[in-house]
């Protein structure tokens, strides 16, 4: 480990770096708490934390991705409850392998991401990791009328707001290893200028591309890029949350961090409701199908089980529809209905595309199966 200065080093160019002064941050980093303006409404509060081997390998990306990605998903949890993330503390355990080039990398993620959603980063904490790097984000947020997982109602209709399993495929893609894994730090080699609208260029047939070699059509599409970045450089749907909670109608909502599946169950406990999804309705990319084609996946194992796709799953009521794709609409988005809510007795099942019905399990990664 070559960090230069040691610890208090780090916490200096840390500090340097996120020095925040007026608005609601009244003292950031540097003293033993940050002093904070509360927000009006309610405070939302949440944390995550990434683990190497676990969460991420780190000949799969880079530290720029990594620093982006681990407030990524901390931010995702405050846009599923409908509201505007404020401050994040990260704390980061490093190994011996780190050095400043690659922590420095990290933080510039971190900022990256922190400026695009407006969150100041007002604390945390330095250590030694002896076996793994670790990053843990505590992050603050606010809404008005926040947005759970408990109020879905038999007869509402559960909804996305854009493809899904892009983000899985991109993993497969990298650990196929077909050139995308030395990607440039700040991810320009998946270009944020291919960034598709939430809701845009879904297709619905499910309906793999064709069988082929897996190098010869990345150099033929753009779809690798897409795959990609949707896994390494997730993007909170942010504006389609506050958008959604800001009608009133949404009765429950959820980020799809652990897949389709997990979430729906998620929100069917919660609730004590059942569900219904139809596998017809489920919105895929054109790029999940051709990358589907290239390794003979079944597009629909993604969507539904492969999570970190990081769009949001909600309900509401049939006769909401309107204002729902309205007010959507205004922040970019498309409403795509997948399912519906039922009494708690029927439980969460699939409508496959040939009309079978099976119980949809929950799925994705679990730590502790």
């Amino acid at each position: 480990m070559t960090i230069a200065g040691g610890e208090f080093g780090l916490i200096r160019r840390i500090r340097q770096r996120m020095n925040y002064t007026g608005g609601r941050v009244v003292l950031g980093i540097g003293d033993d708490a940050a002093i904070l303006t509360p927000p009006g409404g309610k405070l939302l509060a949440s944390i995550d934390m990434l683990v190497e081997g676990i969460h991420f390998k780190k000949e799969l990306i880079t530290p720029w991705q990594l620093g982006w990605k681990a407030l990524a998903v901390n931010i995702s949890d405050i846009a599923a409850m409908g509201g505007s993330p404020l401050y994040a503390l990260v704390s980061i355990g490093l190994d011996d392998s780190a050095d400043d080039t690659y922590v420095d990398g990290i933080y510039e993620g971190l900022m990256a991401i922190a400026n695009q959603f407006d969150v100041k980063i007002v604390g945390g904490d330095t250590v030694r990791s002896p076996k793994a790097l670790v990053i843990d984000v505590a992050i603050l947020g606010e809404a008005e009328a926040p947005v759970t997982r408990s109020g879905a109602r038999p007869g509402d209709l559960i909804a996305v707001t854009g493809c899904l399993g892009n983000s899985a495929a991109g993993l497969t893609l990298l650990l196929q290893d077909t050139g995308y894994r030395q990607v440039t730090g700040r991810g320009q080699d998946v270009s944020r200028g291919q960034d598709i609208p939430p809701g845009q260029n879904c297709d619905r047939r499910q309906e793999p591309g064709p069988k082929g070699d897996w190098k010869r059509m990345e150099e033929e599409s753009s779809w690798a890029s897409e795959l990609v970045q949707a896994h390494l450089q997730p993007v909170p749907r942010v504006a389609e949350g506050i958008s959604l909670a800001g009608t009133g109608a949404v009765s429950a909502m959820i980020d799809i961090s652990d897949g389709l599946s997990s979430e729906v169950n998620h929100i069917a406990e919660e609730s004590n409701v059942g569900a219904v999804v139809y596998a017809r309705d489920i919105p895929v990319s054109r790029a999940l199908l051709a990358a589907a084609g290239a390794v003979g996946e079944d597009p629909l194992n993604w969507a539904l089980f492969g999570g970190e796709d990081y769009e949001l799953v909600f309900t509401f009521p049939s006769a909401a529809i309107d204002a729902v794709k309205e007010a959507l609409g205004r922040s970019g988005g498309r409403v795509y209905v997948v399912g519906e809510v039922l009494p708690a007795g029927e439980g969460v099942t699939l409508v496959e595309r040939d009309g079978s019905v099976r119980d949809l399990l929950p799925g994705g990664y679990n730590h502790f199966a």
